[in-house]
């Protein structure tokens, strides 16, 4: 593992903590005024990034840019349900 595997993947990290509690208010709140248009392209872009990762053999990086990318299209489909209700 090279140094720059675990730099991307601990800032990787970071992110999914901040996401993880979007997700919470999401739930909790059940109103998401997000930009579909936003949340999908993160969640597209980043899962390239996680494969391209994956290609330079940067594998923890891959797998939580992955995870990153997966709970963006979270936040994405639980904007599509809390705007269908109103």
């Amino acid at each position: 593992m090279i140094w720059q595997d675990i730099v991307i993947a601990l800032a990787n990290t970071i992110f999914i903590f901040s996401l993880s509690e979007q997700i919470y208010e999401i739930l909790k709140l059940k109103v998401s005024t997000l930009s579909l248009i936003n949340t999908f392209t993160l969640g597209v872009g980043l899962s390239a990034i996680s494969f391209a990762m994956f290609t330079l053999d940067l594998y923890f990086s891959s797998i939580v840019t992955g995870l990153n990318a997966l709970l963006w299209f979270v936040i994405g489909f639980l904007t599509i349900k809390y705007r269908e209700k109103e």
